[in-house]
């Protein structure tokens, strides 16, 4: 009876601690907005609207939806860049946060994002050890180990960038937003295309409890877990070869 009753306990918790999480979360999040947005409204509107659940959240899409409408245009957006570089960007501190801040959301609501772009690399602990990266794109940071030199502009001599260096970004498990940024060799890296962006990060979020699903691998069965793909790989290989054989 004891253990029937810690089973169906278990049974609860799977079910109502991750709902709760995600409430907390989603609810502390909208709560903040609704204040941060209260707070740009006269003091008669302020304190009614900030009890409303929901009302920054609202408002901070109503005003995106206004400031996109008027910068949809060559024109306006050019004007944008002109200020950013002229104006904004110059203005010590707030100019790098500003330039910084806009760079990343340019990656994340592009098409061609680079956080779409997952791969393996090599860990710290060794060579045979592996950690999910993101490709961020191509760099030149890196000196050339020969120590060639090329003229600058500005009359003086520069070590030669060494070329095949990716950008990459390591992000922790749990927060994704902590990490820490490395340079990799492109051919040290281990493209993943077929694996989801999310399928990694839940992995990442779960400390490795949540792993990718396996597709179906060639034999038209389903991969529970990696005895059994390998399993399935050494017969898809057997499979091969003795086709390859009889057709010869």
């Amino acid at each position: 009876m004891k253990k029937l009753i810690i089973r169906k306990i278990k049974i609860g918790m799977l079910f109502v601690i991750p709902l709760v999480i995600a409430s907390w979360v989603v609810n502390a999040v909208v709560r903040f907005m609704d204040k941060t947005a209260s707070y740009f409204l006269p003091e008669s509107l302020h304190q009614t609207l900030s009890d409303i659940w929901g009302f920054g959240l609202i408002a901070a899409i109503v005003l995106m939806l206004i400031v996109g409408i008027i910068f949809d245009g060559n024109l306006q957006q050019r004007f944008y860049t002109w200020l950013s570089e002229k104006t904004i960007n110059r203005i010590p501190g707030f100019g790098i946060i500003h330039s910084s801040t806009k760079q990343i959301m340019e990656a994340l609501t592009s098409e061609e994002s680079p956080f779409k772009k997952p791969a393996f690399s090599r860990s710290w602990s060794g060579p045979n050890s592996k950690e999910i990266v993101f490709d961020l794109g191509p760099t030149w940071m890196i000196p050339n180990q020969s120590g060639e030199k090329f003229l600058g502009p500005d009359g003086e001599f520069y070590p030669v960038p060494e070329e095949g260096y990716r950008v990459v970004f390591v992000p922790q498990a749990i927060n994704l937003s902590n990490g820490y940024v490395r340079f990799e060799k492109e051919e040290d890296l281990i493209y993943v295309p077929h694996l989801a962006v999310e399928q990694l990060t839940a992995t990442l979020v779960s400390c490795g409890l949540t792993l990718p699903k396996k597709p179906d691998d060639a034999l038209g069965r389903v991969l529970k877990n990696e005895q059994d793909m390998q399993q399935a790989l050494k017969e898809w290989k057997e499979k091969q070869s003795s086709e390859s054989v009889e057709v010869s």
